[in-house]
């Protein structure tokens, strides 16, 4: 009987008996496992930024798994939502926010959190209601045209910092997928569900800047224009290479947290580069021997996210970083954190950044052609989903191709038309 088991009781755990005729040997493996490694709940489906008019309905769904069942809350610009079943606002049996009648001060930042003992996931959307309805309204999309989940993640080639990670693509609504969202959990660095990448145009990826000797389990979902899946099943826990080198001195490791409680870093600048990516710069004030690499922490500011990012950076002798695979036309916020071994130092100052615009990732919706005439049609249009604009739509190019596939006109119109007439058509074309 072992009481008050730790986890360094973890092992084989081995059985003798004797006598003078012999000996019998039993052999079993204790693991033991606590609250900490235990990933924190997994939100399948989270809430989307929606515009809508007044007196409406607004549905904002928030699913989530986990072992233990999580419970689900909801809040509206940082505040808990106070809920009831025979109000005009109220959470489903499924965590899903129901908001009839839809009044001006319905505005904001709505949040929706999974929590259970093993920790706490949140996803946030705004909802903006308007009194007059327009083209710019957007409701979210029926889950049903969502792309279904891809295979559980297959994990090879593991190194010191990074492993290659492999997928396959969803069997349902697998048709003009944008790309992949790989999420990771480490229960030796208690981030909870960290997004490795967006916008993954393969099934597979090398991901980079992890820490030595640290575990990892990873999941991935599939985008279409119309939002994201529920997650993949969750990878099995896989470990990065460990470095192998001479313990520690104790002295050593209490002057290490003794300079890394001080100043050390200050980050000089950060500009973006790309889309995607931002080039950070720092110095090193002091202490460099103590410095063995440095976190990047940042975090998504559009949704109102508390939720940080992590890289891990191994060679700092060169004061400057190229952080990729971040969203596009998205602000963020960034800081990083020295560490030596086991120990975190003193955070540097944080900066906010934009990456560029891009191009949109999705077409306009809901095209609809009516004829006026023999001659003439109506084209009326809904822009491309928010989260897919990349930047501030200019305009539109609509262009009028014949039966032969041939280009007869090309009409420019502005951002704030969504129809067009067209005319001087040619019949039987």
């Amino acid at each position: 009987l072992i009481q008050g088991v730790q986890k360094e009781d973890s092992g084989f755990l081995v059985c003798s008996a004797l006598s003078v005729a012999g000996s019998a040997t039993a052999r079993a493996f204790l693991q033991v496992t606590s609250v900490e490694d235990v990933p924190p709940p997994l939100l399948e489906i989270g809430p989307a930024n929606q515009t809508l008019p007044l007196h409406s309905v607004a549905t904002l769904p928030c699913q989530a798994r986990g072992s233990p069942p999580p419970r689900i809350k909801w809040s509206k610009n940082g505040t808990p939502l106070e809920t009831d079943a025979s109000s005009r606002i109220f959470i489903s049996f499924d965590g899903t926010l129901h908001i009839d009648d839809l009044q001006l001060s319905d505005s904001g930042l709505y949040a929706c959190t999974a929590s259970s003992e093993s920790g706490e996931t949140s996803w946030s959307a705004a909802l903006t209601v308007e009194k007059q309805p327009g083209s710019h309204m957007h409701r979210i999309p029926d889950l049903d045209t969502f792309p279904g989940p891809p295979s559980t993640p297959y994990i090879k080639n593991m190194t010191l910092s990074s492993l290659t990670i492999t997928w396959n693509a969803p069997t349902k609504n697998a048709g003009n997928l944008i790309g992949y969202t790989l999420e990771y959990f480490s229960s030796d660095l208690q981030t909870g569900w960290v997004a490795a990448a967006h916008g993954i145009n393969t099934t597979y990826m090398v991901v980079t800047n992890l820490k030595p000797d640290t575990s990892y389990i990873f999941v991935v979902r599939a985008e279409n224009s119309n939002g994201l899946s529920i997650p993949s099943g969750m990878s099995e826990v896989v470990k990065t290479l460990p470095i192998y080198s001479q313990s520690v001195p104790q002295h050593q490791l209490d002057e290490a947290r003794s300079r890394l409680g001080t100043k050390v870093i200050i980050l000089r600048e950060l500009v973006a580069i790309s889309p995607t990516s931002v080039k950070i710069m720092w110095e090193i004030l002091g202490g460099e021997q103590y410095i063995e690499g440095l976190y990047i922490r940042y975090r998504d500011l559009s949704g109102g996210s508390q939720q940080f990012n992590m890289a891990t950076i191994l060679k700092v002798d060169v004061p400057n970083y190229i952080l990729t695979n971040l969203r596009k036309y998205t602000k963020y916020q960034v800081f990083l954190v020295p560490f030596f071994k086991s120990i975190d130092g003193q955070p540097s100052n944080s900066m906010e950044v934009q990456t560029f615009e891009d191009v949109p990732s999705a077409p306009p919706e809901k095209i609809e052609v009516a004829w006026v005439n023999s001659t003439s049609v109506v084209l009326h249009w809904l822009p491309p989903p928010p989260q897919h604009a990349n930047g501030l739509i200019i305009g539109y190019e609509l262009i009028v191709r014949d039966s032969r596939n041939s280009v007869i006109k090309t009409i420019k119109v502005n951002a704030s038309m969504t129809s067009a007439l067209i005319h001087n058509l040619t019949e039987s074309s």
